[in-house]
């Protein structure tokens, strides 16, 4: 299972996005990490996002900079993630 997580910083947007089981549904196929993290919140999560492989956001998501980015070696490209997830 690939470790995900929400990014976004509008929780309502995730919300409407990912409502109505969508977000349940993805819990089942991923280990999907408990909290959506925002831009502001980071560095608070920063550790534990060491294992996310990819990236679930909706309106509201941010440029993620270079050292974000440096903080999830894990991180997968997208598209291969979406062929993994697919299949599943």
């Amino acid at each position: 299972m690939l470790n995900v997580a929400f990014f976004c910083n509008s929780l309502g947007s995730i919300n409407q996005v990912y409502g109505q089981g969508r977000r349940q549904r993805l819990a089942q196929v991923c280990r999907l990490y408990p909290e959506v993290v925002s831009q502001q919140g980071f560095g608070q999560h920063r550790d534990l996002l060491a294992q996310v492989e990819a990236v679930f956001s909706t309106w509201g998501m941010w440029t993620l900079s270079a050292d974000q980015l440096a903080a999830m070696p894990k991180l997968v490209s997208t598209n291969l993630f979406f062929r993994c997830f697919l299949r599943s």
